[in-house]
């Protein structure tokens, strides 16, 4: 689970549930077994203990006092099988959970490529009350028309866009950002690593961070202990 952070206080607000594995002590790249699972057809079934494992753990964060939310990415063979709105309501309340409470991220590559296939689930789970995450957005070609149809909440600019920061590069964000804010969408910053990347993106108004900066991805039991033991903020916008 990786952090996700207010620009303005550092506050944890959420959490991204993020895939990882350890073969033999060492930690293989998603890169390397993600198409491994798409192509021996498990990725529908990793995607679902991605889904069920965030649940559990966001019912026993709220259970230690942390209210946070957690964001989940949901391939497309999950659109495809079955009804993914029914599977998480399902988990939902089993966990005790409300559905505001759990964030679905689908790759905006993967919304340009099946836009008309994702669209009624989207729209589906927008009406259960689940919050809908455009990711890795500004590489997938996105028309301003798809932004205005989909039932998006938030727009994840990608890490691709936050590096050049450190040069002083801010044309990109800086156009991401504004057009979040015409169409009423959040906007989270992936890749943040620098102090220099956190207070220009905070000059540029992006509501959320996430990246080394902050915490990287850890299991569980290290969450809970960096949540206990918050260093003090090392700037605020």
């Amino acid at each position: 689970f990786q952090p996700i952070v207010d620009a303005q206080t550092q506050q944890i607000q959420s959490i991204e549930a993020l895939a990882r594995w350890r073969l033999d002590g060492v930690w293989i790249a998603p890169y390397e077994f993600i198409p491994i699972a798409e192509e021996a057809g498990l990725i529908g079934e990793l995607g679902q203990q991605m889904l069920k494992h965030a649940c559990a753990t966001l019912q026993r964060l709220h259970g230690l006092g942390w209210p946070i939310s957690c964001s989940v990415n949901v391939s497309i063979r999950q659109f495809s099988d079955g009804d993914l709105g029914a599977e998480v309501l399902s988990l939902l309340r089993l966990h005790q959970l409300t559905p505001d409470v759990l964030h679905i991220e689908v790759t905006e590559s993967l919304i340009a490529q099946r836009e008309v296939e994702l669209s009624r689930t989207l729209h589906r789970l927008s009406e259960l009350g689940l919050r809908l995450h455009l990711d890795d957005f500004g590489t997938g070609y996105s028309s301003l028309s798809r932004l205005q149809q989909l039932p998006l909440h938030t727009l994840k600019i990608d890490r691709s866009f936050v590096t050049p920061l450190s040069e002083g590069n801010t044309v990109m964000v800086h156009t991401i950002v504004e057009m979040a804010r015409s169409l009423g969408l959040q906007v989270i910053a992936e890749g943040v690593e620098t102090l220099g990347q956190y207070e220009l993106l905070c000059q540029l108004n992006v509501d959320f961070m996430q990246g080394y900066l902050f915490a990287k991805p850890m299991p569980e039991a290290e969450l809970l202990v960096w949540l206990e033991q918050r260093p003090l903020a090392q700037a605020s916008c």
